[in-house]
């Protein structure tokens, strides 16, 4: 079943009903930022990091304030949820996009969007599915502070995507213009070798990703520490694991790169330890 509905500033609109202007500085020149959550249960198990994501990207890109407080965020999308019936379990897209105008016009006053995508509640047997990856190198991704935000300016992963999906895969490595891995299309990269652990720095100009800090923050505690560092495709087709994460999905294991193929055993290890307990707790 698709949306029924969505919030607009913090009103539930009919899905067929346009409340958005045609000089919308997010439509005309990608003047705004998003965040996907996954609700279990009418929950964000990670709404604190996304939200503080959120309002850094917003001051540091357009030097304004989040138009609502996390707990009426909290309240908007349960609400949405529930207009959808998706409370159990979907992903909730929120974007905040800079006013409406021309790209010189004053006007900063900002204003968002929910819409609510629903989902099968968390199932590992799903995380056995084989998913490929290629690498992408039509476009490159800069390093710099605008570039890393999570914002609507999407070409890049678009193409990427969309090269993907020509070539049959699950999603595709982005890489920076020296060449080096930063992440996906729609996530953030680590590999395994030897029993240790990487995954690009963000000097790379990767996306600070939100489960991809957890679960560094949950590694460091462990004896499976992890090195944030750079490097190449070739490095990855000579890894023992590759796995991927985001925040919707948690952690999604590589089968296949290329002739080079995987092993999951690792990556489903950190799905029991760090992922579940995160989604169980809000059942």
């Amino acid at each position: 079943m698709g949306e029924t509905f969505y919030v607009h500033n913090g009103q539930l609109i009919p899905a067929n009903d346009n409340s958005l202007s045609f000089n919308n500085r997010s439509f005309k020149y990608g003047l705004g930022v998003f965040e996907t959550m996954r609700v279990v249960n009418g929950q964000i198990p990670l709404l604190d990091a996304h939200y503080s994501r959120l309002k850094s990207s917003l001051k540091e890109l357009f030097n304004l304030r989040a138009p609502f407080n996390k707990a009426g965020l909290l309240s908007d999308i349960q609400s949405l949820a529930k207009a959808c019936n998706s409370y159990n379990s979907c992903m909730a897209r929120l974007t905040v996009y800079n006013g409406n105008g021309p790209l010189t016009s004053a006007d900063t006053q900002a204003g968002y969007i929910i819409e609510i995508q629903p989902i099968s509640l968390f199932d590992t047997a799903n995380t056995l599915q084989p998913f490929k990856l290629i690498v992408f190198d039509k476009a490159y991704k800069a390093a710099g502070n605008i570039y890393c935000h999570k914002t609507t300016n999407y070409l890049l992963y678009y193409a990427a995507m969309e090269e993907a999906r020509k070539k049959k895969a699950g999603d595709a490595i982005i890489l920076n213009a020296a060449g080096k891995v930063t992440e996906t299309a729609i996530a953030n990269i680590f590999y395994t070798k030897n029993e240790k652990l990487f995954t690009p720095a963000l000097s790379t100009g990767c996306l600070p990703g939100i489960m991809r800090q957890l679960l560094l923050q949950k590694l460091s505690k462990t004896a499976y520490s992890c090195t944030e560092t750079e490097f190449t495709p070739t490095r990855l087709l000579h890894a023992d694991e590759i796995f991927l994460t985001n925040a919707v999905r948690g952690i999604i294991p590589v089968t296949q790169i290329g002739n080079a193929a995987y092993d999951t055993n690792f990556s489903q290890y950190l799905i029991q330890q760090f992922v579940l307990p995160i989604w169980n707790k809000t059942r």
